[in-house]
């Protein structure tokens, strides 16, 4: 009866690793899954990065651009106020009798 009882528990063992082994086997394709999931949300995230980082140097680069043309706005502007205030001023001189040297006619 004990080598009996010495198999049953060697058969039983045996149950047991290959219950383990499939446990196992089950466990590594889930990993395996999970790890080319995650692996992927990776390339995702790096695709969608390259591609917002380009929007935002294009941003950028329009805002410069933009920068650049207030500036010269600006510049015109002043540069035309300038003028109004001379013209005004000359104007202001004729009608008062003055010319250019601010001598009376």
């Amino acid at each position: 009866m004990a080598e009996a009882e010495w198999q049953g528990r060697v058969d039983r063992l045996d149950e047991v690793t290959l219950v383990q082994a499939r446990i196992m086997d089950r466990l590594e394709r889930k990993y395996d899954d999970a790890i080319q999931r995650h692996d992927e949300a990776i390339q995702r995230h790096d695709e969608e990065f390259s591609r917002l980082q380009g929007a935002l140097e294009k941003l950028v680069s329009s805002g410069q651009k933009t920068n650049e043309a207030v500036d010269k706005l600006l510049e015109g502007s002043l540069n035309t106020k300038a003028a109004v205030d001379a013209l005004i001023e000359t104007v202001d001189k004729f009608i008062r009798g003055k010319d250019s040297n601010g001598r009376k006619k």
